[in-house]
């Protein structure tokens, strides 16, 4: 059990360290914000580029941002917008979710039921009880994607929380697993 929790964190930090994302770099220029072509490039090399070009022009800052398929709404503030690394944690934060509602499910199924929302027909964990977890995970997870749009704040709470969740139901599957052994 240990073991596959380990393998899940290498899996997903390994993942967020090389990925890469779609940049654009931004300017201010008499009150007008200007964006250059979205380049494709890890958070590293972005950053590298960015400040490589601060140093050749001082007199114009510039920055750099996630291209998210587009422009933030007007009225969105810049710092607002989650950074693509954000990002990145907020996605592997719904993977330990996911992975924990499996882990739980799998440690669950065909034992005595004691969540009266889940217990099957005759009690126990069944193919019913997989169906009605899945429904309740999407029905909490899917309202999140709206939540974070454009809010880095919100994302970094549902990020936390996500892994909170993640861990504590990987804990539960545990428990299921090492009960499972001594009975």
């Amino acid at each position: 059990m240990k073991m596959l929790f380990l393998s899940a964190l290498a899996l997903v930090s390994s993942c967020a360290v090389y990925s890469q994302d779609v940049y654009r770099v931004g300017w201010q220029e008499n009150e007008l914000t200007y964006f250059g072509s979205p380049f494709t490039s890890t958070s590293a090399e972005a950053e590298t580029r960015v400040s490589a070009a601060n140093q050749v022009d001082p007199h114009l800052t510039r920055f750099l941002m996630p291209d998210r398929g587009g422009l933030p709404a007007p009225g969105i503030a810049w710092e607002e917008m989650p950074s693509a690394a954000l990002h990145r944690a907020y996605l592997a934060s719904l993977l330990m979710v996911a992975g924990g509602n499996g882990m739980d499910i799998a440690s669950s199924y065909g034992k005595r039921e004691l969540n009266p929302l889940l217990k099957g027909a005759n009690g126990t964990f069944d193919m019913s009880s997989v169906g009605r977890k899945a429904a309740i995970a999407s029905a909490l997870a899917l309202p999140q994607l709206y939540l974070v749009r454009r809010s880095a704040h919100r994302m970094k709470a549902l990020t936390v929380a996500n892994f909170v969740v993640g861990v504590a139901l990987m804990g539960v599957s545990a428990h299921n697993f090492g009960a499972s052994a001594h009975h």
